[in-house]
């Protein structure tokens, strides 16, 4: 059985060969027609370019600015047009649009470097890097060598010593065989200059999902879905691991089973800034489906120390029919907003939702958003001031238009505009 990975809205993509290359390319501002600027303190605004666009990062900089972030996708054959990144004003106007050209689908989440970059990988072979600065200007743009049987990197790019980008990639995916399972290290200039890597073995059993979260002291803190050895399947339930690999070759590998229960697969993970990790995790393989909300009415967020110990355990539970998350960040307070989709009775679309989580893990806010369309928020984060920000995409009720438009929502502490 061959698994394809899919994520969001669209389905039957293509898979891109390339040689590993490092390169630059120009990027001009897309023309876009508002009917008129408006200055709401909170506010959901749609964007629409000719291709569909999937909202899949937002950002506020300091001066209140917005940047948001994804993939542009050809609306008829779901071939790649491009990566997409918007500059929005604090009220949501359009202060330029520029689109990337790529030949992968750049089905991805990015990160914010310290030193105001972002950051973005896909999650299609074969895969690319891109880094930008917040004017939207490429640093680099790299792509990742083809020879690997399906060369997917997993989970979101890591900021690393000195600058450097850490990403994790796996050649496995979707294969009965045995997976080789890499780390990356990429300079400032998109160089790789180090490589780590790990047959599945190492681990146990059989990975299907594997991604760095950090790299301390020499090591790196890995998480992911594995099938237990002797593999027997995909039937087999898949469980939960996090792993410190030592970054040397040969090196052993500590594996612990995080706690989670059988039939739980790992969905989002991030390094905290309190040293520790959070995950969440559902029961059913929602990934394996095309984006669409899981027969499933919970989902867990957990906490592991750097021992892979267990901290705490949540179990959220809500009034739906089917969810699936999508995004998990940490704000300012160390506390976590879990952002996905989810079905209700008496709705024919998809509702997006956020989940607040306290740094002991207490559920402190949970709110569906009944908006006038079907929507699907891909990511979500709270600002310093208490806002709320979301990117994401619709194509209305049913999913029957043909394209998909940009979706960003702004929203006061509570969820409200």
């Amino acid at each position: 059985m061959t698994i394809i990975f899919k994520i969001n809205m669209f389905s039957n993509f293509k898979v891109f060969s390339l040689g590993f290359i490092c390169f630059l390319v120009s990027c001009s501002p897309s023309v876009e027609i508002e009917p008129n600027d408006s200055k709401p303190t909170y506010f959901y605004k749609t964007y629409s370019n000719k291709a569909s666009s999937l909202g899949l990062f937002v950002d506020e900089l300091p001066n209140g600015d917005i940047i948001v972030a994804g993939a542009a996708v050809d609306a008829t054959t779901d071939e790649p047009e491009g990566f997409q990144i918007r500059k929005l004003d604090a009220y949501g106007n359009t202060l330029w649009n520029k689109e990337i050209p790529t030949k992968t689908l750049f089905y991805c989440h990015g990160t914010a470097f310290s030193n105001g970059d972002y950051v973005f990988c896909s999650m299609v072979s074969s895969s690319e890097v891109i880094r930008v600065d917040s004017d939207g200007n490429i640093v680099f743009q790299t792509e990742f060598n083809p020879a690997l049987r399906q060369n997917n990197i997993i989970g979101l790019p890591v900021e690393g010593e000195n600058g450097t980008v850490l990403i994790s990639l796996t050649d496995g995916l979707g294969t009965g065989s045995a997976s080789s399972n890499f780390i990356y290290t990429l300079d400032k200039d998109g160089k790789v200059v180090k490589v780590v890597k790990m047959q599945d073995g190492q681990f146990g059993g059989k990975v299907l999902t594997y991604q760095i979260l950090k790299e301390l002291d020499g090591e790196y803190l890995v998480s992911g879905t594995l099938f237990e050895y002797p593999w027997t399947g995909w039937s087999a339930p898949p469980k939960t691991f996090f792993a410190r690999v030592k970054s040397n070759f040969g090196a052993k590998i500590i594996v612990e089973n995080s706690g989670n229960e059988v039939e739980r697969i790992h969905r989002q993970a991030l390094g905290t800034r309190d040293g520790h990790y959070v995950y969440t995790s559902s029961k059913t393989l929602g990934f394996l489906e095309d984006g669409i909300p899981q027969p499933q009415t919970s989902f867990e967020i957990v906490k592991i120390n750097s021992n892979v110990e267990s901290q705490w355990k949540t179990k959220v539970t809500m009034d739906v029919l089917t969810l699936e998350t999508y995004s998990l960040t940490e704000n300012e307070k160390g506390e976590y907003v879990v952002t996905g989709d989810c079905t209700v009775a008496g709705s024919n679309g998809r509702l997006p939702f956020v989940v607040k989580i306290g740094q002991n893990g207490e559920i402190l806010f949970t709110k569906v958003f009944r908006l006038a369309e079907s929507v699907t928020f891909s990511y979500g984060v709270q600002n310093s001031n208490g806002s709320y920000l979301f990117a994401g995409n619709t194509r209305g009720f049913g999913n029957s238009a043909d394209k998909d438009d940009l979706v960003v929502m702004k929203t006061d502490q509570n969820g409200d505009r």
